[in-house]
């Protein structure tokens, strides 16, 4: 049998070598230039193997990441060639969810075990897939059906509220699971001076105040319509508006930051003993703008998560109130949609001390009641 591999470039002329290799050993190549067509040439051609020879530098994240998701579904083994000055980018490749990598230069036998090993493995989780789903389906076709729809509620459950992982299923928003480009509210949420507070603290004293905060961090989010994409050390990464967008995605977003400001307060006259000298406090930003989502990784190992320039913004907001006296800060596009139902100030903000380009950003210091009360808009709904 001979097997597809498609082979993404950035050069013309690029690693030549490694596809003459290639076709010496019979595979079927069909080259692309990293071009507006890669991804078309894809979906006609649907390869066993992914080459990708690319730099960072020249990297679109965004197109390689919808090339990803594309391999992922299909269940197709995505291979980058680097170059072995470029060997530090490894694990910036792996976290958009590459599933092996090539050195160049590169030894001949390590190359070829390497592509040969990641196709057989993948025909073979494709026909247990198969061999599964054929049984299911002589089992009883309602049975089988009924077993997915559990098994797709189980993966949504962890990342959505309870209602939009039912609208995700019943009203057929499956397919912007995949990979798409939406509007979306973006809120990063910190413990301030969180490495501080971890030097201070030991391991399980750190954890248990983890375990404090998280749990119920975490269901004002779902309870507030918002989906949880990421939690990490001190921070949590949450969207609103994903997959299915509402009118009221920027209201829940900052409402909910607001109930967690209130949670704070009330979680310092009743914490620990190990933390009762340390301040407790958080930091969040929020943005709202375009943003990739759809899952990353292999497909031992998938995360539905989301990419663009206003989810680095939303960090870089946490960072802003992380240095100031205000626990939330939303940038301009937040501030236009929510500025009739919350107060806010207006703050000129720097990144860096030398930064020569400052930027307008928002403090949020309460709900505009009266505004509130003339829209009559509850609440997270």
């Amino acid at each position: 049998m001979q097997y597809k591999i498609q082979f993404i470039n950035d050069h013309e002329t690029n690693v030549d070598k490694l596809l003459s290799l290639l076709k010496v050993q019979n595979y079927e190549l069909f080259p692309a230039l990293f071009s507006s067509d890669f991804l078309i040439k894809y979906q006609q051609k649907k390869a066993d193997l992914v080459l990708v020879s690319l730099t960072l530098a020249n990297l679109e994240k965004e197109s390689l990441a919808k090339l990803i998701t594309l391999c992922h579904q299909d269940k197709v083994p995505f291979i980058a060639v680097l170059n072995v000055k470029n060997i530090d980018q490894v694990g910036n490749f792996f976290h958009l969810g590459v599933t092996d990598y090539i050195l160049n230069p590169f030894s001949e036998e390590d190359v070829l075990t390497k592509i040969n090993n990641h196709i057989q493995l993948t025909l073979l989780v494709k026909d247990l897939d198969s061999q599964v789903t054929k049984k299911i389906k002589e089992k009883n076709d309602d049975e089988a059906r009924i077993y997915m729809l559990k098994e797709d509620k189980k993966i949504l459950y962890r990342y959505f509220s309870d209602d939009i992982a039912d609208k995700i299923i019943n009203e057929g928003h499956k397919d912007k699971m995949i990979a798409s480009v939406q509007d979306a509210t973006v809120m990063h949420i910190e413990i301030k001076n969180f490495q501080r507070i971890s030097e201070l603290l030991t391991p399980m004293h750190l954890a248990g105040l983890l375990n404090s905060v998280y749990p119920d961090f975490m269901e004002l989010i779902l309870s507030s319509h918002g989906s949880i994409n990421n939690i990490v050390n001190d921070g949590i990464l949450t969207t609103y508006g994903i997959p299915i967008k509402t009118e009221k995605d920027v209201f829940n977003a900052i409402q909910c930051a607001l109930s967690m400001r209130d949670w704070v307060k009330l979680f310092k006259t009743v914490k620990p003993d190990y933390v009762k000298d340390i301040d407790i406090d958080i930091c969040i930003g929020i943005t709202t703008g375009e943003i990739f989502a759809g899952s990353i990784g292999t497909f031992r190992r998938l995360e539905y998560t989301v990419i663009g320039n206003i989810v680095n913004s939303s960090a870089r907001l946490k960072r802003v109130a992380a240095k100031t006296n205000s626990d939330i800060i939303i940038d301009e596009a937040t501030y236009q949609k929510g500025k009739n139902f919350f107060k806010c100030n207006k703050i000129k903000a720097k990144l860096h001390q030398e930064d020569d380009k400052p930027f307008y950003v928002y403090s949020v210091t309460g709900v505009n009641e009266k505004t509130v009360e003339k829209n009559k808009i509850e609440m997270f709904i």
